[in-house]
């Protein structure tokens, strides 16, 4: 019976302790709380195996080849699909019914940052902000795009981005998913890549120029 007593009594204890810490205004509402800015840390991420990146923060493109690259010359890189686009790929359009011309296709393109900062600076955007804008995007191509499969891959780029004048020019690397019939249909994926670009050499008769210049001076 005692036991009992005591046990009532705890409970009862319990239920008041409860109302009262709901009913606390020293304890703040859970939506009232700031975000945390804290990252989670690598053991964190590897305790949580459902937790992943964005898919515009993954890391997708490799760059294989020496900084600054030459204007023309093949640049190598490797890809490798994230889960993210595999699942992109594989998802219908909802474009058609015919699932033979539903289909999706993966490129890395690579875009010139001067382009996208002039086609962004009238809306506000960064050249990384612009590279996510479809239209944007596509107006500032500056190599044959590449075609990509699933799996790890290597495949090479012609960089042709706008000459800057005595200084080198920047490319941006994206993936990006389209749809067959409609290629209005485009999705980004990863990280953007940047790479430099060397200036051209100025022609000899140019540099003649400039020595005589800085002679006179």
């Amino acid at each position: 019976e005692a036991e009992a007593m005591s046990l009532e009594f705890d409970e009862s204890l319990e239920r008041l302790w409860s109302r009262h810490a709901l009913a606390s205004p020293e304890l703040p509402r859970a939506e009232s709380l700031p975000p945390s800015s804290r990252c989670p840390s690598r053991l964190e991420l590897r305790q949580e195996p459902g937790l992943r990146s964005p898919a515009t923060q993954e890391c997708l493109i490799r760059l294989r080849s020496e900084e600054p690259v030459e204007r023309g010359k093949p640049v190598t890189v490797e890809v490798k699909f994230s889960r993210s686009v595999v699942s992109e790929l594989r998802r219908p359009t909802g474009l058609t019914s015919d699932p033979k011309r539903d289909k999706k296709a993966a490129f890395l393109v690579a875009l010139d940052a001067e382009l996208l900062r002039l086609h962004g600076q009238g809306s506000g955007l960064k050249p990384s902000q612009a590279a996510r804008r479809r239209l944007l995007a596509q107006s500032a191509v500056c190599a044959p795009r590449a075609r990509l499969s699933e799996g790890l891959q290597t495949v090479q780029l012609h960089l042709q981005p706008q000459v800057l004048e005595g200084r080198p020019s920047t490319v941006l690397l994206q993936v990006v998913v389209e749809a067959a019939i409609d290629h209005a249909h485009w999705m980004h994926f990863g990280r953007l890549v940047p790479v430099r670009v060397a200036a051209p050499a100025a022609p000899e008769g140019h540099r003649g120029e400039v020595a005589d210049t800085e002679a006179a001076a």
